[in-house]
């Protein structure tokens, strides 16, 4: 004999649910939306970045630091400033500019 299988009211629902927003999920974005998205994908890459060069400068500092040899310190000083400047750069890239 064969059984007939019932579905519960929520199942149903949600096949209804999921046939109608499946074409929805299938329309693109709005251009606004891409716009935004590739906006903070900026926002956050650029957050990433200064964060590399301003690890990059504290390293640098912390050998200096050690260094015995006066100039080679005052050259690894160099190196962790201009850390520091692309790690400000990076930061002010990452506030600037936006279609928001």
């Amino acid at each position: 004999m064969r059984q007939v299988r019932t579905l519960s009211p929520f199942a149903g629902i949600g096949r209804a649910l999921h046939a109608h927003y499946n074409d929805i999920a299938k329309q693109p974005l709005p251009e606004r939306w891409v716009d935004l998205i590739n906006y903070l994908n900026n926002k956050e890459q650029a957050r990433r970045r200064a964060q590399h060069w301003s690890d990059r400068a504290e390293e640098a500092r912390l050998q200096a630091a050690d260094m015995a040899d006066p100039e080679t310190r005052r050259e690894m000083l160099k190196i962790a400033a201009e850390y520091r400047r692309l790690a400000q750069h990076a930061e002010d890239s990452s506030r600037t500019g936006g279609p928001y």
